[in-house]
């Protein structure tokens, strides 16, 4: 046996994301034995949202038994969040007598012995889940690690939805590829989806499959390569599956008449993995399940030794194929927010070195002369340089006090930390000319389709970037970030095209003319709206003029809870109907898994949702002349001190606001009512929608007669029903 003793956990068959169960974890003790005082810890190498352990109801979810097969021995437990994170972790400490050799220390997750449901896996798929295991032999608090360490496989469940991703720019008459995914409730691939799908679409494929039936082998992804339109238009393609009753669409597909300068691709350039030997299954996920073109791997630094850089680099290499799928090498500067806050690097060569802000987790010092601890200093040392710096709204949010447009021409405004208008409005108050992109910062291994877990220090799902370039290369699409011909939206394949007299998102020019602003947006859902800014001013709103109301309503919650990371909302609220009753409730998507709309009836609904920056809501129709509709909601803001807390560990900030809306519908308008409750968009309205809003297609000009000297700054906002959004980057026109 081992000297540090072995481990192994049963069953040890695949493991359904989200699902409940019991696994037994045993380690047993190597020749060395055990002193009092010694023990054992348990970790994982991974943020995961797992139940997280309890020791005080035995009939309740996740109650954790911990005992050892000498009967002589006593043991204490310590179950905590390692370093204030999701990376759950047990310490299991030896009293009374030493473990001597062969002896057990048995681990209960969900024991079920006293009537409890069991242990909640985490909610997302991976490769390896590993249950690491330290000894401590003497009691003096060195640990080592057990060889081998036992792990799981975590997979997809049932299949709750079906995707369909293409590109967004194609030429009529060649072909392209388009996957198309089975999704379980929490984002993941179903493993043994084996559903037959059909397929429609608005315009002519002619080479468009009519049925394919998933494989053990697709794993609930297949891609289907050959595809081709047939003619330009815009084309919509429709999956069905009847049997299961799900179904999904793709992204609006754009087909030129002939190849554009720019075509579109993208990606999801900010994403981690804790363990270096996780990255090439984060990258593949992100290639095969999200269909993406480009991608990067940005891992803090301060925790980054010289073998995980040597295996990022080596991954990067790997993995990146022009044409095909384009990856960056880099990593996240993680300085404070005082000295500069979190950055995103990328380089557009391969073999660069790593220049850290710290190294408060390397054990391997020896390079620390090599740091730049101030965002200046990394200024300094990179300017000239290929390389890319991108600040964002991290665990650190970055500091604008600081900015070198050379080295950052755009800043992220949305990922699974939040939506971060007040960041781009920051940033132009203070008059950077930045364009804008959005990421996931993914720590999951869901790289371009991140979701929140379970009790999650993140609200929102993932963003994406899209990117106009000459090609799918690194150099192609490192200048076209360069040139900011780029945006950021939520997630979705909003297509947002913006010209001013013909020059393009990011680009920069000198007139004493009015600019003409033409936008166009082909939306993956319909359109809300679309906002024309010059700066922070809108000028302009499409649909322009309001028609007459549709007979539905619509109430909307939303906002952030301060200018920080880690700043969500939580939302417990009550819509009712007196003197009538609703109909055809729709309900915008959620995020979370632990969100939800509930005690759904003809007299109203209730719900529970967290919101970042962004808005969740419902709509639907009201039956009964004099009907009044009644609000009622608390509103939470949440907030933690440092970069980690699931939910239960976040503190409520000053207090809880709770209020209520009481309206005739008869006298609800398309003008919203508004209660506002407090800054950075924290807010609950309702309203009417109007006759015809929700088409999916805008296409509009305008000359800005309030054109000023010096700088104007011209950018879109659009946002969709299901309160998906997208962000062009500025054009800036210069009036002598």
């Amino acid at each position: 046996m081992e000297p540090l003793g072995e481990a192994g956990i049963t069953p040890a068959e695949p493991v359904v994301a989200g699902s409940s169960g019991c696994w037994r974890l045993t380690y047993r003790v190597g020749f060395s034995g055990i002193a009092v005082g010694g023990g054992i810890k348990v970790s994982t190498d991974s943020d995961t949202d797992w139940g997280f352990p309890q020791f005080h109801d035995p009939t309740a979810a996740d109650y954790m038994t911990v005992t050892t097969s000498s009967s002589k021995t006593r043991l204490s437990i310590l179950s905590e969040h390692s370093r204030g994170f999701l990376s759950h972790s047990l310490k299991v400490t030896v009293h009374g007598y030493p473990l001597e050799e062969g002896d057990e220390i048995t681990i209960v997750y969900g024991d079920r012995s006293f009537g409890g449901p069991g242990s909640r896996a985490q909610s997302f798929a991976e490769e390896r889940r590993y249950f690491r295991v330290y000894v401590d032999l003497t009691g003096d608090g060195g640990f080592a690690e057990v060889p081998h360490p036992p792990h799981l496989q975590i997979i997809g469940g049932s299949a709750a939805r079906l995707s369909v991703i293409a590109p967004s720019q194609v030429v009529a008459g060649n072909s392209f590829s388009m996957v198309v995914r089975a999704l379980d409730r929490f984002g993941n691939p179903s493993y043994e989806y084996d559903g037959a799908i059909h397929f429609e679409s608005n315009e002519d494929i002619p080479n468009l499959p009519e049925e394919y039936v998933f494989r053990p082998g697709d794993q609930g992804v297949h891609r289907f390569d050959g595809i081709t339109a047939s003619r330009p238009g815009l084309y919509r393609i429709t999956v069905r599956d009847e049997n299961n009753m799900i179904e999904g669409a793709s992204n609006p597909i754009l087909s030129l008449a002939q190849p554009d300068e720019f075509s579109l691709y993208w990606g999801d350039l900010h994403g981690q993995v804790k363990l270096a030997e996780k990255i090439p299954e984060y990258f593949r996920f992100g290639r095969d399940v999200s269909f993406l073109d480009f991608a990067s791997h940005q891992r803090n630094d301060h925790e980054v030794s010289k073998s995980h850089w040597e295996k990022t680099k080596r991954a990067v290499r790997e993995y990146n194929k022009p044409g095909d799928f384009v990856v960056f090498l880099g990593y996240e500067w993680s300085g404070q927010h005082l000295v500069g806050g979190d950055h995103n690097i990328y380089y557009l060569e391969d073999d660069r070195p790593i220049r850290r802000s710290g190294h408060e987790m390397v054990e391997d010092k020896s390079d620390v002369d090599t740091d730049l601890t101030h965002i200046t200093d990394l200024y300094e040392e990179f300017r000239g340089k290929k390389v890319l710096i991108i600040p964002h709204v991290g665990g650190r949010p970055a500091n604008l006090a600081f900015h070198d447009p050379e080295l950052e021409p755009v800043i992220e405004v949305h990922s699974t930390h939040g939506t971060f208008e007040w960041f781009l409005a920051e940033a132009l108050k203070r008059g950077y000319k930045v364009g804008f992109v959005a990421g996931s910062d993914d720590y999951k291994l869901r790289l371009g389709g991140a979701y929140p877990g379970i009790d999650d220090r993140r609200f929102v799902r993932g963003g994406l970037t899209a990117i106009y370039a000459r090609g799918l290369t690194r150099q192609s699409l490192f200048e076209a970030l360069k040139a900011k011909r780029c945006y950021g939206t939520t997630g979705e394949r909003i297509i947002l095209k913006t010209y001013a007299d013909g020059h393009m998102m990011g680009d920069e020019y000198t007139t004493c003319r009015p600019p003409e602003i033409s936008v166009q947006v082909f939306g993956t859902n319909g359109l809300e709206k679309v906002e024309l800014f010059r700066g922070l001013e809108k000028i302009y709103e499409f649909p322009s003029a309001a028609s007459s109301p549709s007979g539905r309503i619509k109430v909307v919650w939303g906002g952030a809870s301060r200018k920080w990371s880690y700043s969500g909302v939580l939302w417990d609220g009550e819509l009712r109907i007196e003197n009538g009753g609703i109909a055809s409730p729709e309900f915008m998507p959620l995020d979370r898994a632990d969100e939800n709309f509930r005690e759904v009836t003809e007299s109203g609904f209730k719900w529970r949702t967290f919101t970042c920056g962004d808005q969740d809501g419902a709509s639907f129709e009201v039956d009964g002349e004099g009907a009044e509709i009644v609000v009622t909601y608390n509103c939470t803001p949440m907030a933690t001190t440092t970069a980690g807390g699931g939910n239960r560990l976040c503190a409520s900030m000053v207090q809880q606001d709770r209020g209520s809306l009481h309206l005739r519908v008869n006298e609800l308008g398309l003008t919203p009512k508004v209660v506002d409750i407090g800054p950075l968009g924290r807010r609950i309205s309702i309203r009417g929608l109007a006759e015809g809003e929700g088409l999916r297609e805008a296409d509009f000009q305008f000359v800005d007669q309030g054109f000023r000297s010096g700088v104007n700054s011209y950018w879109v906002r659009a946002v969709q029903s299901d309160g998906e959004m997208a962000w062009s980057s500025p054009i800036c026109v210069n009036r002598p």
